[in-house]
Parts: structure tokens; C-alpha cells; sequence
């Protein structure tokens, strides 16, 4: 049985933003005319400054999605909340661009940052006005177990990120 999450980012609805979040299985009893099933969907709403980046589903059904402002949040196979963070006592602009799972739970997450950056536990001060890179891995919980800039003499953006079966991060 084959599953897709995908969501469609920045649909405006008024003066909210709203994401749509929706996991198909691809070859259940259909429900629509493309043959799919539909387990589950999502609103969620938030100011019209946010919007989502990037989402991650497990084997399991599991799903972590993350966004601008910097946010993670990750759902159960069932679809119900699991836990949201976000960013928090930040100064300046941060924007989550990419996060995957390993296949212990663990989550990595990447994204840029000026000025303060704030996340659960974990704060990062870019030292110039340009962009920085951030690394973050995550525990299955969301407890920050690390969290590292990456910086140069001009912008670093980390575009995507990704982890291995032995738990190595390549950005």
C-alpha cells in the first residue's frame, strides 16, 4: 500500500492563511475519480506571514512538516497533532526550508536565519546582517538535541537536508 502527504501552501482564505494537508493512499478503495483514498486532511490556519516549506512522512504514516517562521510540527499516522514548535524570541527573519526523519523518529531540520534565532532551547545569533544557515536535530518528542550555524562572508541558505539509514545528515 503506497501513500503521498503533499500540501498546497499559501492559499489564501481572507486575511488567514490556510494549509491543507492531505494524505492519500494511493491504491485503497477510491473515493475520488483519480482512484485515491482519502485517510485524512488537515486546515491549519495562520497569520498571512506563514506558510509551509516542507514535510516528511514515514513508513509508519508519521508526517513532520516545517514552514516560515521557523516551525515544525508533527502529526500521527491518524492525522491528530502530535507536537508544534516555533520559533520564539527571534529577532529578525527565519525561515525553516527542509527536515527529514531517520529511521529511529530522530528529525533533522535546516533552514537560514538573520539576527536572533530562537527555538525551543536552542539560540543562535547571526554575527553580519546577511543570512546564516542553521542545522537542527531533533528528538522523536521535539527535544532540540543540537543546533549549529552555518555561516560564511556573504548569505548561506541550507536548501535541503536529508539522513541516512545510519543516522549521517547531509545538507
Amino acid at each position: 500500500m503506497a501513500s503521498i502527504l503533499f500540501f498546497l501552501p499559501r492559499l489564501k482564505y481572507h486575511s488567514l492563511q490556510v494549509f491543507t494537508v492531505w494524505l492519500l493512499i494511493l491504491f485503497g478503495s477510491p473515493l475520488n475519480s483519480l482512484g485515491q483514498k482519502v485517510i485524512w486532511s488537515l486546515e491549519v490556519q495562520g497569520d498571512p506571514t506563514s506558510f509551509v516549506t516542507d514535510l516528511d512522512v514515514r513508513d509508519n504514516g508519521v508526517s513532520v512538516v516545517t514552514g516560515a517562521p521557523t516551525f515544525m510540527t508533527k502529526y500521527a499516522a491518524e492525522g491528530n497533532l502530535v507536537w508544534h514548535i516555533a520559533s520564539s524570541n527571534s529577532f529578525g527573519y527565519n525561515y525553516g526550508t527542509s527536515l527529514c526523519q531517520d529511521q529511529d523518529g530522530f528529525i533533522y531540520a535546516a533552514g537560514y536565519f538573520n539576527g536572533i534565532f530562537s527555538f525551543n532551547d536552542a539560540a543562535l545569533i547571526s554575527p553580519t546582517s546577511e543570512f546564516d544557515g542553521y542545522v537542527m536535530k531533533l528528538t522523536p518528542e521535539g527535544d532540540v538535541i543540537f543546533c549549529i550555524s552555518i555561516s560564511g562572508l556573504a548569505s548561506d541558505r541550507i536548501a535541503h537536508i536529508q539522513a541516512d539509514k545510519n543516522g549521517n545528515c547531509y545538507v
